[in-house]
């Protein structure tokens, strides 16, 4: 199957993540460093008895892989940080600035192909990203705040990551780099035991549940984006920016007020607006 398959999986299976997880971190667990953890722990155990039965084996080049490993875990530990502070219909959409980096690192540094059109819908969907942050109190020094920037650098990590996973899986294999990625993740993020350690004896079934859930959303979603930047890192990036979460998150605050964020539909006119410029020019890049 082309990459393009898997990379629009993966974009509307993140999209649910998203939510799921939003909805956990706010009404269960208030500890970013303890969820973090266990989300990224869960998807390494879902990982590890498919790579198994996929024979894995050690990688024919270490620095690559470890790298990966090293942003993946950076990079979602500053999204969990953005998504306790943002709504879900600014953190989802935010993710598209990813093309940007990504553009640069594929063209630049992986010799990615890519056309004139290309690189102007690329353009276009990051110029639109700056829109779906709008709210009722938008204005320069409301986008500029500390939170947005520590999104955007885990959205720079992210990027460095899947440039990586792509070099890493021409070296070593595809199933090497999805079991290792997450493995190496999840050591060097022993160093943030400290910040949870009393909480995680106090985590309930019910909590553990939620999380193991939302690290299988996790879990499918990172094998097919995997899958997907191995074939090209600067448009599998771009369909991934598409902001299914938005659309999802507007229905259920509609129906819930409490479960999510709520806003005024002026706000909302904007964001979709953004988003639906977003989404058409994903479309047009994978037909493309």
């Amino acid at each position: 199957m082309s990459f393009i398959f898997f990379a629009w999986v993966a974009s509307v299976v993140y999209g649910l993540e998203v939510i799921i997880s939003k909805i956990v971190t706010r009404h269960l667990i208030s500890n970013l460093w303890l969820f973090n953890f266990l989300w990224l722990f869960w998807i390494l155990v879902f990982t590890l008895p498919v790579a198994i039965i996929n024979g894995v084996t050690l990688p024919h080049s270490w620095w690559k892989v470890l790298a990966a490993g090293i942003f993946y875990a950076l990079g979602s530990l500053l999204y969990i940080f953005s998504l306790y502070r943002l709504d879900v219909s600014v953190v989802a959409p935010l993710y598209s600035t990813r093309s940007l980096f990504s553009l640069i690192l594929g063209v630049y540094f992986l010799k990615e192909p890519l056309s004139i059109s290309q690189i102007v819908l690329i353009l276009v969907t990051v110029a639109s990203s700056v829109l779906v942050t709008y709210e009722e109190s938008f204005n320069a020094k409301s986008f500029l705040n500390s939170t947005i920037f520590i999104a955007i650098l885990g959205i720079f990590f992210n990027s460095l990551m899947s440039a990586f996973v792509k070099e890493g899986v021409a070296e070593s294999g595809y199933w090497t780099v999805s079991l290792l990625m997450p493995f190496i993740s999840q050591v060097f993020l022993l160093i943030t035991l400290p910040k949870f350690a009393k909480d995680l004896r106090r985590v309930s079934l019910r909590s553990h549940l939620a999380i193991m859930f939302i690290a299988f959303f996790g879990f499918l979603g990172t094998l097919s984006a995997n899958k997907a930047f191995a074939g090209s890192v600067s448009l599998t990036t771009v369909i991934l920016s598409v902001p299914f979460s938005m659309v999802i998150t507007f229905v259920l605050g509609s129906i819930w007020p409490n479960l999510l964020e709520k806003h005024t539909l002026k706000v909302y006119g904007v964001r979709f607006t953004a988003a639906a410029i977003m989404i058409v020019c994903g479309v047009k890049l994978s037909l493309m």
